[in-house]
Protein backbone atom coordinates (compact mmCIF):
# COMPACT_ATOMS: atom_id res chain seq x y z
CA UNK A 1 0.00 0.00 0.00
CA UNK A 2 1.44 3.44 -0.96
CA UNK A 3 1.79 6.11 1.41
CA UNK A 4 -1.88 8.34 1.58
CA UNK A 5 -3.39 5.35 0.18
CA UNK A 6 -7.04 5.48 0.79
CA UNK A 7 -7.49 1.43 0.07
CA UNK A 8 -8.30 -0.32 2.88
CA UNK A 9 -5.29 -3.44 3.07
CA UNK A 10 -7.23 -6.80 2.89
CA UNK A 11 -5.14 -8.22 5.70
CA UNK A 12 -6.98 -5.50 8.12
CA UNK A 13 -10.68 -7.41 6.97
CA UNK A 14 -9.71 -10.73 8.05
CA UNK A 15 -7.07 -10.33 10.96
CA UNK A 16 -9.40 -8.80 13.62
CA UNK A 17 -12.00 -11.36 13.32
CA UNK A 18 -9.55 -14.30 13.60
CA UNK A 19 -8.16 -12.61 16.76
CA UNK A 20 -11.31 -12.32 18.24
CA UNK A 21 -12.27 -15.72 17.44
CA UNK A 22 -8.72 -16.63 18.91
CA UNK A 23 -9.42 -15.10 22.11
CA UNK A 24 -13.05 -16.55 22.60
CA UNK A 25 -11.06 -19.90 22.34
CA UNK A 26 -8.54 -19.36 24.34
CA UNK A 27 -11.03 -17.22 27.19
CA UNK A 28 -13.23 -20.62 26.76
CA UNK A 29 -10.61 -22.80 27.81
CA UNK A 30 -11.06 -24.61 24.39
CA UNK A 31 -6.82 -23.68 23.34
CA UNK A 32 -4.51 -25.40 24.95
CA UNK A 33 -1.50 -23.03 26.65
CA UNK A 34 0.45 -23.49 23.49
CA UNK A 35 -1.93 -22.10 21.39
CA UNK A 36 -2.84 -19.45 23.61
CA UNK A 37 0.64 -17.87 23.22
CA UNK A 38 -0.90 -17.05 19.87
CA UNK A 39 -3.71 -14.48 21.49
CA UNK A 40 -0.98 -11.64 22.58
CA UNK A 41 0.84 -10.85 18.77
CA UNK A 42 -3.12 -11.50 17.16
CA UNK A 43 -4.61 -8.92 19.48
CA UNK A 44 -1.49 -6.60 18.77
CA UNK A 45 -2.00 -7.07 15.16
CA UNK A 46 -5.74 -6.48 15.44
CA UNK A 47 -5.29 -3.20 17.24
CA UNK A 48 -2.36 -2.22 14.59
CA UNK A 49 -5.49 -3.02 11.66
CA UNK A 50 -7.66 -0.89 13.99
CA UNK A 51 -5.10 2.08 13.66
CA UNK A 52 -4.46 1.47 9.77
CA UNK A 53 -8.18 2.07 9.59
CA UNK A 54 -8.45 4.99 11.10
CA UNK A 55 -5.41 7.08 9.12
CA UNK A 56 -7.49 5.69 5.91
CA UNK A 57 -10.30 7.46 7.45
CA UNK A 58 -8.54 10.60 8.43
CA UNK A 59 -7.30 10.22 4.87
CA UNK A 60 -10.47 10.10 3.30
CA UNK A 61 -11.80 12.82 5.64
CA UNK A 62 -9.33 15.34 4.90
CA UNK A 63 -7.57 15.19 8.62
CA UNK A 64 -4.37 13.23 8.10
CA UNK A 65 -2.84 14.19 11.27
CA UNK A 66 -5.76 12.92 13.86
Amino acid sequence: MALGSTQVPLWTRWLPPLALGLAVLALGGWLGASWSLLLLPALFAAVFASVVHAEVVALRVGEPYG
